[in-house]
């Protein structure tokens, strides 16, 4: 019997209970962190070389449009191995063949299973790639990224640009190209293009490779939105000494890489950010200079921007090599829907003069409002000197930040907030009740669910929340930005009102009077619900549903909660697995309107105090083939109706 509970316990049926919703356990968290697209280097199938010109017709994860084709990296082909593009790189890289016109390659993700927090605006997105041409041509496409709800309407379009211009004069090279940004609610599906169309008919040699869609679980407002501002994230390849390979997050030539701070002979004594970790970002300004940059899509936070209340704070430290003259500069520019630009802000140019005529970097700030419209920050970093091609100096940047902050919710109890965890009701609370409490003020990235204390007691503070009855801390099951579910501390038993508050990394709540009430029972849903089929479970402690009815005459527990006072005591946030408490209330049962027999009401074994268990007879005049309304009552009180279960 101790197995199944134990299975009971460990069941999709109890997630209801540590998660607001079915939709979020493991839910969604396999997706993260990890590159989506299915064959992001064309290394699945064939590829062919420069000097063969049969076209690849299918390449798997890819609907392909147009001249867009496989080759190889080898001597007689556009690319080489050796250059310059990604380190871990395959056999395979994809180009656009000859004829010209549209070139398209196209798949689409289904991002469903994160709808749970994309719908809660927690949900980051990279988009990235390696794109060039072997031609020194301007790569008019690039990397297409549209969101897409469940209808397939369009809520959000992300894209990466091919090198034009001064970017596009390295031959053979593939420059790293990326952009990010904060998923919209209801987004389900991406729909990804590489796009290589050509302006001419003939072999325009432009090429992709290691295409990447990343999700993270991320927060948009008052952390650095910026992609590997300090340098530390590793690059595909990144010797001890450095090397000159595409710097992750960041749109560059090859002119600008990552180095340590070793090689750029800055000790701790030198100016720069005291926090600044083992590389820093390196780049020449001699001749044309090194202009790098990245894109970031802060559309979710149009409310709150357009409603003027959002304030930015843009940082970095700036300077140069030794005695270099090279200077750095910075600037963050606020876009809109159409990519005007709604203003900018710009970080003082640091010079030679402005280091002491030394190695060193400086910080520079700038703060202010975010221009209502914006809806895209672009940063850029700029690396200049003396104009002097044959001169080759060095600049240097670390610690890029740009930070987005909304005026602070306050912490709040909403009105009618506290309510019963499985009827959704309002009311009366009884000693060990599981309740729900909605709030505002609370910012937190993802669901935090239960964890034990040192003593093996449900915990009392989840995510810097904290929940009290009077000066009572009552355990915590899980919390997010909108409700926490806590258990109803059993001091309230001979209480006739309690103050109910919150409290989130020191900040405290307003404080709700409630009344108390002996019991206030409710019997929990397999879907988390106040109504639907009932987490009841047969004899084998399988579910009870619609394709497992219960047989009359069969003995069913039904899980349920607000039973009030124990026998003995029930005791806080105790996982029950010995002499399993009872309720002091008489406990009775109904199923269809009939009588039930109650065999035992009382503590879930391995579960918390306040989960409650009530083993009951399904009626044998009850009837068969239907749906059932299953109530508990203990005490005066009555569980709310709506809940049922099926008989066969």
């Amino acid at each position: 019997m101790l197995q199944g509970f134990r299975r009971m316990m460990s069941g999709a049926g109890l997630a209801c209970l540590l998660v607001p919703g079915l939709a979020l356990p493991v839910f969604g968290q396999g997706i993260f962190n990890q590159n989506l697209v299915v064959n992001p280097g064309a290394e699945a199938g064939a590829g062919m070389t420069g000097s063969d010109q049969e076209p690849v017709k299918d390449v798997p994860g890819w609907t392909l449009t147009g001249p867009v084709t496989v080759a190889k990296y080898s001597g007689d082909s556009f690319n080489a191995v050796g250059d310059y593009g990604p380190v871990e790189r395959g056999a395979n890289y994809f180009i656009s063949g000859s004829g010209g016109g549209k070139a398209l390659a196209t798949q689409t993700i289904d991002l469903s299973v994160a709808a749970a927090e994309i719908d809660a605006g927690r949900v980051r997105y990279y988009v990235a790639g390696y794109l060039g041409s072997h031609a020194q041509m301007d790569f008019l496409g690039g990397v297409k990224a549209e969101f897409q709800d469940a209808a397939g309407k369009v809520l959000l379009t992300s894209t990466i640009r091919g090198p034009v211009g001064d970017e596009g004069n390295y031959p053979g090279a593939l420059l790293s190209r990326s952009v990010s940004g904060f998923l919209l609610p209801n987004t389900r599906s991406v729909v990804l293009t590489l796009d290589m169309t050509a302006p001419e008919a003939d072999h325009t040699g432009f090429s992709a490779d290691n295409l990447s869609l990343v999700l993270a679980a991320e927060s948009i407002m008052g952390v650095n939105l910026v992609v590997n501002g300090d340098a530390e994230t590793p690059n595909d390849s990144l010797g001890s000494t450095g090397n000159a390979t595409p710097v992750v997050g960041w749109n560059a030539p090859p002119s600008m890489y990552v180095t340590t701070y070793d090689d750029a002979r800055l000790g701790a004594a030198d100016p720069g950010p005291e926090n600044r970790g083992q590389y820093l970002l390196i780049g020449t300004g001699g001749g044309t200079g090194t202009r790098f940059h990245q894109a970031i899509d802060v559309t979710l936070a149009k409310d709150l921007i357009d409603g003027g209340g959002v304030t930015f704070g843009f940082s970095a430290y700036l300077g140069g090599y030794q005695d270099s003259a090279d200077t750095a500069e910075a600037k963050v520019e606020f876009l809109d829907e159409a990519d005007k630009s709604l203003g900018e802000a710009a970080l003082t140019v640091v010079t030679l003069e402005d280091r002491k005529g030394a190695g060193g970097m400086l910080l520079r700030e700038a703060n202010g409002p975010m221009p209502v419209g914006t809806r895209r920050v672009r940063v850029t970093v700029v690396f200049g000197g003396t104009g002097d091609a044959a001169f080759l100096g060095y600049a240097l940047a670390d610690n890029i930040r740009f930070t987005m902050v909304a005026p602070a919710a306050e912490l709040r109890i909403k009105d009618n907030g506290i309510v019963n965890a499985a009827s959704g009701a309002a009311g009366a609370v009884a000693a060990g009740e599981i309740v729900n409490v909605q709030m505002t003020g609370v910012d937190l990235n993802s669901v935090v669910r239960m964890q034990l204390d040192q003593d093996g007691k449900v915990s009392k503070e989840l995510g810097g929340v904290k929940l009290y009855f009077d000066g009572t801390q009552a355990p915590l099951l899980y919390v997010n930005s909108s409700e926490v579910r806590g258990i109803v501390p059993f001091d309230v038993e001979k209480k006739a009102s309690v103050e109910v508050r919150l409290e989130y990394k020191g900040v405290k709540s307003n404080t709700v009077t409630m009344t108390v009430a002996p019991t206030a029972p409710a019997v929990f849903t397999q879907e988390g619900t106040p109504k639907g089929a009932g987490l009841i479970y047969d004899a084998g402690w399988n579910l009870v549903s619609a394709a497992n009815p219960a047989a009359k005459g069969s003995t069913v527990t039904v899980i349920w909660t607000g039973g009030g006072q124990t026998n003995p005591d029930g005791v806080d946030g105790r996982i029950e697995m010995q002499s399993l408490p009872r309720p002091k209330a008489a406990v009775t049962a109904k199923i269809g309107g009939q009588t039930a027999t109650v065999r035992f009401a009382g503590a879930v074994p391995f579960g918390w105090a306040g989960l409650l268990m009530a083993q009951i007879d399904v009626p044998t005049t009850a009837t068969a083939g239907n749906v059932l309304e299953v109530l508990v009552t203990a005490g005066a009180a009555t569980s709310p109706g709506g809940v049922t279960i099926a008989v066969k």
